[in-house]
């Protein structure tokens, strides 16, 4: 019997936080490149992160649509996925 009102929010919600770190991840890389590789000197750091966030959110939300459920339903050491998803949001920021 599921007594509990919220039964399978467990599943939605730790997806929706893996999004939200991908999206955070992103945008680190967008930090990181601001000091690595700058496109343009002249401008600033938050106008880079203002424009990244639509775009974090439309990138990570397709790449977290072909990476998250392998993780969530593989039976194996996800380790290395987590590893190689966490490379590659830095990467696409």
């Amino acid at each position: 019997m599921r007594d509990a009102p919220f039964f399978g929010l467990g599943l939605a919600l730790s997806k929706a936080l893996a999004l939200f770190g991908l999206v955070l991840l992103y945008f680190l890389g967008v930090w990181v490149r601001n000091y690595i590789l700058p496109a343009d000197p002249t401008l600033p750091l938050k106008r880079q992160l203002a424009a990244a966030l639509p775009v974090g959110f439309i990138t990570m939300g397709a790449y977290a649509k072909s990476a998250l459920p392998p993780l969530f339903t593989g039976d194996s050491d996800v380790a290395a996925d987590v590893a190689i998803m966490i490379g590659y949001a830095i990467f696409f920021g």
